[in-house]
C-alpha cells in the first residue's frame, strides 16, 4: 500500500510541474526534462509514468479537466434545482465562474486544456481527449440548464460552452480585452468585465427580463 502511495504522490507531483509549465510556456516547455527539472524527479522515474511529450499534455489537460469538474460536482447541481429568476441567474454565473481562469489556479488548469483542444486540430493523439473534454462540458452545462428550467438545455449548452472557450481564450491571451496586461494573471478589472459579458447572455438563456 504504501509503494502504491508513494506511486501516486509522485505521479501528482509530476502533473503539477507539468501544468505549471504549461502556464509557464506552452506545450513547447513540456519536454520530460523540463518536468523533471520542475517536479524535483529524476527524468527516468517521470518517463516511467510519461513515455513523452504528448502523453503528459494529455495526462496533464485531462487532469486539469478532474479538478474543474470536482468543483462542480453532484451536490452543486442539486443545489440549483428550483431556483428562477435573478436567484438562477447568479448561481449559473458562480457555476461557469468555476470553468474560468478567475484565479491563478483555475488559469493554469483552462491553459493545459486550452493548449491540448488547440494542439488536437493537428495532432490526431489528442483528438480525442479534446473532443471528450467537449461533452463533457456540455453535459454538464445541459443538466444545470435543466436544473433552472431552461427552455432548451441542450442547445443553450451547446452556446454557453462556446461562450466559456471564447471568453477562456481571451482572458489568457492579449486577443481579449479584459484589462489584463498581455493575457496575464485574473485582476478584478478582468473579473467584473467577464461577468459583464456573461449576465446578459444567462439571462436570455433562463427568460429573465431586467
Amino acid at each position: 500500500m504504501a509503494t502504491r502511495v508513494n506511486a501516486d504522490v509522485q505521479r501528482a507531483r509530476i502533473l503539477d510541474a507539468a501544468l505549471r509549465r504549461i502556464a509557464h510556456g506552452g506545450i513547447a516547455e513540456l519536454s520530460l526534462r523540463k518536468v523533471a527539472g520542475e517536479s524535483g524527479i529524476n527524468v527516468g522515474s517521470v518517463r516511467h509514468y510519461f513515455d513523452g511529450a504528448d502523453a503528459l499534455l494529455t495526462a496533464a489537460a485531462a487532469e486539469a479537466a478532474k479538478r474543474i469538474e470536482a468543483r462542480i460536482d453532484g451536490s452543486t447541481i442539486e443545489r440549483l434545482h428550483g431556483l428562477r429568476g435573478e436567484a438562477a441567474v447568479e448561481a449559473l454565473l458562480v457555476l461557469i465562474e468555476e470553468l474560468l481562469p478567475g484565479d491563478e489556479q483555475r488559469r493554469t488548469e483552462t491553459i493545459a486544456v486550452l493548449e491540448l483542444v488547440v494542439a488536437s486540430r493537428t495532432r490526431a493523439p489528442f483528438a480525442a481527449a479534446a473532443a471528450q473534454m467537449g461533452r463533457d462540458l456540455r453535459d454538464t452545462l445541459a443538466v444545470a440548464l435543466h436544473a433552472l428550467g431552461a427552455a432548451d438545455p441542450t442547445g443553450d449548452a451547446r452556446f454557453l460552452a462556446s461562450l466559456i472557450a471564447g471568453l477562456t481564450l481571451d482572458a489568457i491571451t492579449p486577443h481579449g480585452d479584459f484589462g489584463d496586461a498581455a493575457g496575464g494573471a485574473p485582476t478584478e478589472t478582468s473579473t467584473a468585465r467577464i461577468r459583464a459579458v456573461l449576465r446578459p447572455q444567462l439571462r436570455r438563456v433562463l427568460g429573465v427580463s431586467r
